[in-house]
């Protein structure tokens, strides 16, 4: 079969995620090509799918909301992309991209979450699948209380969605009304095939002190202070880009350092005793599949948020670190009570989601 991958570029996330499908499909049908379409480079693509895809293009079809940082968006840049997206601009992408689909012979687009792919698919008569937990449509709807002006660009893109044939939630959804037809299936995480000890000694650190994983991948994290010496001393604070040089006691591990040791980034969640995370659904489902504990930083605004922050704290160990606090190097408090819970005890949560999906999938379209 022959599919195009796209997703939004709203953070690594999605493309994880809608990635570990395409891996789950490969390996159950082997000759399937993949050609992936997203915002993302070469090597972040091969890294998540393991392997070369087909075809990469670097193709954005969607804006979903502009970031300052892994916390906080801004809304007047946000809504000047909106207006491209759903602009003439827009149209000129949507017709190309429709063009392209139906010049490649594309028998399913797999899709997380661009309003835009799934109306290109419809152009090209082609069927689409929606992979993930939230749309889009909902988001910029909740935002309208505030700000009437998204208002326009949610409905276009309930209107969008809903040519998808199938929706598949892996949980902590929100919104996702606009989808004529939803398959609810088990979490999408990577679980890392090692233990705790053995990602921890594969990646060089040591087991006389808690791995701390500090985890605000994408866009990362602006204007933190660290926290005190006596916290830098009792744990092994690891980062990762684009957190570089934060402080001497703070392990960098690139991607290149994590490739190179033949491991991938649920490995380093794996290796991770705690997390300090935004609520984001692929670091906490990843979470969840690698008995790591969280402590998760609300994010403000973002309405999808608090669906997954419930789920932290109704599923996993955690402990909530405010944003102020954060910023402020203030994490002693929640840290040390999170950990005073070790060993900690995980609830036994199904992460096979993306094999369900995949044989969904091809049971649905491949027979």
């Amino acid at each position: 079969m022959n599919f195009a991958v796209y997703a939004t570029g709203h953070g690594y996330g999605h493309l994880a995620r809608i990635l570990e499908v395409m891996r789950e499909i490969v390996r159950l049908h082997p000759s399937s090509e993949i050609h992936v379409r997203a915002p993302f480079s070469k090597e972040r693509v091969q890294n998540f799918l393991g392997y070369p895809p087909t075809s990469r293009t670097q193709v954005r079809l969607d804006v979903g909301l502009v970031q300052y940082d892994s916390l906080r968006h801004d809304h007047e840049e946000s809504m000047q992309r909106l207006q491209f997206f759903f602009g003439k601009d827009g149209d000129l992408l949507l017709k190309r991209e429709a063009e392209w689909l139906r010049s490649r012979k594309i028998d399913v687009a797999l899709i997380d979450i661009p309003p835009h792919a799934f109306e290109a698919a419809h152009k090209a008569d082609i069927p689409s699948v929606g992979i993930g937990n939230f749309g889009w449509d909902r988001v910029w709807d909740k935002l309208s209380a505030e700000r009437p002006e998204y208002k326009r660009f949610a409905d276009i893109a309930s209107r969008y969605y809903s040519r998808a044939e199938v929706f598949y939630s892996g949980g902590m959804e929100f919104g996702l009304e606009a989808f004529k037809e939803i398959e609810r299936v088990p979490l999408i995480a990577r679980g890392s095939a090692l233990s705790k000890e053995e990602a921890k000694r594969q990646l060089g650190l040591n087991s006389d002190r808690p791995v701390v994983l500090i985890a605000f991948g994408g866009e990362g994290l602006k204007g933190f202070k660290v926290p005190a010496d006596s916290l830098l001393q009792s744990c092994q604070f690891v980062a990762t880009p684009p957190l570089h040089d934060l402080h001497p006691a703070i392990r960098f591990i690139s991607e290149k350092e994590i490739n190179a040791r033949g491991l991938r980034y649920n490995d380093l969640v794996r290796a991770a005793d705690a997390a300090i995370l935004k609520p984001g659904y692929s670091t906490v489902a990843e979470c969840a599949a690698n008995g790591t504990a969280i402590v998760v930083v609300p994010r403000v605004s973002f309405p999808e948020a608090d669906v997954i922050q419930r789920f932290v704290e109704q599923n996993l160990p955690s402990e909530t670190l405010s944003i102020e606090q954060l910023l402020a190097g203030e994490w002693d408090s929640a840290l040390r009570s999170l950990l005073a819970k070790r060993p900690f005890d995980f609830r036994d949560i199904r992460t096979n989601g993306a094999e369900i999906i995949a044989r969904r999938i091809l049971q649905r379209f491949a027979g």
